[in-house]
């Protein structure tokens, strides 16, 4: 009886720790970042590219909406109804739009400051280890790039088959949330596997061993992408932490 009580007690505390571990993560992100103040140069490359991004495509889609009610609504006879059918039809786009671009947003973010996250994970390996393990670009470009579309066509399908779980109060939206995290904790921790060419079968694998910590990363990450921008700042942050978790990985696989 008493070695299953112990079992059950060592279940849970790995468990937690399992849970409660990528927070750990984040705070040794922040810490790294104040020992080696070269890095900050790549976090405020991708800072800034997310940012003008961001401002840049918010405005555009306001633009665009603008023009397109000015031509086909504004100047539409709805009769004595018209204000309050313009108003209505205006305040559902802008609040589709917002949300549209909050879920597409860590997406295009993410292809846009790829380029200065992945030089900010390198250059993290490499104090870390001294080296990194990383194999000729053209050999590694090629199934990166495929393992890359794959995922991508693999998150939108997914997440648009998901949608009408946030019609279900509470479960559905815990369900959408889950799935969602599942996915960003891949993105954040796929940047050293991408420069050793991995494939999206090896990937998988190697997740396997570690899939509660890594979703309770993705959870995190997620939650601080909601937050109005936070999320700017969780880009690199996320990268050195991620970078970090694939470490620590790959040291207890070999």
């Amino acid at each position: 009886m008493k070695k299953i009580i112990q079992k059950k007690t060592d279940q849970i505390k790995t468990s937690t720790k399992e849970v409660l571990g990528p927070l750990e993560l984040y705070f040794s992100s922040i810490n790294m970042l104040k020992k080696h103040p070269t890095l900050l140069k790549y976090v405020f490359l991708a800072f800034f590219s997310t940012l003008i991004t961001f401002i840049v495509l918010f405005f555009l889609g306001l633009w665009g909406f603008n023009a397109f009610s000015d031509a086909y609504i504004t100047n539409q006879n709805w009769g004595r109804w018209g204000t309050a059918l313009e108003w209505i039809i205006r305040s559902s786009y802008f609040i589709g739009y917002c949300i549209l671009f909050f879920f597409s947003f860590s997406a295009v973010g993410n292809i846009v400051s790829l380029p200065f996250l992945d030089m900010l994970s390198e250059k993290v390996e490499t104090i870390i280890r001294k080296k990194t393990e990383v194999v000729p670009f053209w050999e590694a470009i090629i199934p990166g790039m495929k393992s890359a579309l794959v995922m991508l066509l693999i998150k939108i399908t997914v997440t648009i088959l998901c949608l009408p779980l946030l019609f279900i109060p509470v479960i559905g939206t815990i369900a959408f949330f889950t799935i969602e995290a599942w996915f960003v904790g891949f993105d954040y921790l796929d940047f050293p596997m991408g420069r050793r060419g991995w494939k999206y079968k090896r990937k998988n694998e190697f997740f396997k061993k570690n899939s509660l910590k890594r979703l309770s990363f993705g959870a995190i990450t997620l939650t601080g992408l909601m937050i109005p921008f936070v999320s700017f700042f969780i880009f690199p942050i996320a990268t050195i932490a991620g970078t970090l978790f694939f470490i620590e990985m790959d040291e207890n696989n070999s």
